[in-house]
């Protein structure tokens, strides 16, 4: 109980790296708590230390200490009551909890993670408490982060331990009224214009193609023409009343192994399908080809 090696000075006196009973000063607390901040930090000294120890001169140090009888055996008597007293402070409920919590407070305020104090036992969930705050009390898990001192993944990973069921919000999340905001054509129409968003150099390669010889295929890709379908903004749109739409797919952002479902190729087209629309898909590097590109053209718009 408050012995310090200074393994930087393995020099000095072995009677005076010892000091037993003395207690920091404000100044050394906070030099201490800046230190200790640090994940790297402590990860060094602790292999800084474990290197000197391994040295003759750390040897010696271990001797050092067995000769002082800092390592003396302790007696079963002496064992026998530390193990009640721990056993005391974390056999009761309350006051486990209460000890844990503190010194979880503690060494947040050093820097430990949530998962560094889980490993340690010193950040702990109780089951039948939290399933008291937030399945009878109803509390937010934000307001279970405050009363534990924890962040929200530590919550939800001790909810899906204790199998507690997720309790469904009353009230719509952001991405769902952004979905709403995407399905009412005004809105998205907006949205689009206000991120002031320019055709790619593809989507201008093919806007000529379809100027020259589809005229009414016209661009919509920034909401230029106001029209969205099933949440989505079509890049081009047939304006002579027909219901067929072409969407240009990058190489790169519509790459199976980047993308959702809907953003694939049939997921598109089953998309605008469900509105009643036909869709074509052309990919960025079919624009190589221009004839080929206006012959798959002309076979959509023939069928039916």
């Amino acid at each position: 109980m408050g012995h310090i090696i200074h393994c930087s000075s393995p020099n000095k006196d072995i009677n005076q790296m010892f000091i037993k009973g003395n207690k920091h000063t404000e100044a050394t607390k906070s030099l201490i708590k800046i230190r200790w901040a640090s994940k790297a930090r402590r990860q060094k000294q602790r292999e800084v230390r474990n290197a000197y120890l391994q040295t003759p001169e750390g040897k010696a140090l271990i001797e050092s200490l067995r000769k002082l009888h800092l390592g003396k055996p302790l007696s079963a008597t002496h064992k026998q009551r530390i193990s009640q007293s721990l056993k005391a402070r974390y056999s009761d409920p309350q006051l486990g909890i209460e000890t844990r919590r503190k010194q979880s407070i503690a060494m947040k305020e050093r820097g430990w993670s949530d998962e560094e104090l889980i490993k340690m036992g010193k950040l702990n969930l109780p089951e039948q408490e939290l399933k008291h705050e937030y399945l009878e009390l109803k509390l937010p898990v934000v307001e279970i982060m405050k009363r534990h001192n924890c962040g929200y993944q530590t919550v939800y990973r001790y909810l899906q331990r204790y199998s507690i069921p997720l309790i469904q919000s009353s009230t719509p999340s952001r991405a769902a009224r952004q979905r709403q905001h995407w399905l009412n054509p005004e809105c998205a129409r907006r949205m689009m214009q206000s991120r002031h968003t320019r055709p790619t150099k593809p989507e201008l390669q093919l806007t000529q193609i379809l100027k020259q010889y589809f005229p009414p295929f016209k661009y919509n890709g920034a909401g230029d023409l106001g029209i969205a379908l099933a949440g989505m903004i079509p890049d081009f749109v047939n304006v002579n009343g027909k219901k067929e739409v072409i969407e240009l797919f990058g190489d790169y952002w519509h790459s199976t192994h980047l993308d959702t479902w809907r953003k694939t190729e049939l997921g598109r087209i089953m998309a605008y399908n469900s509105v009643g629309y036909k869709c074509l898909i052309i990919w960025e590097y079919e624009l190589k080809d221009t004839n080929s590109v206006i012959d798959k053209i002309r076979q959509f718009e023939c069928r039916r």
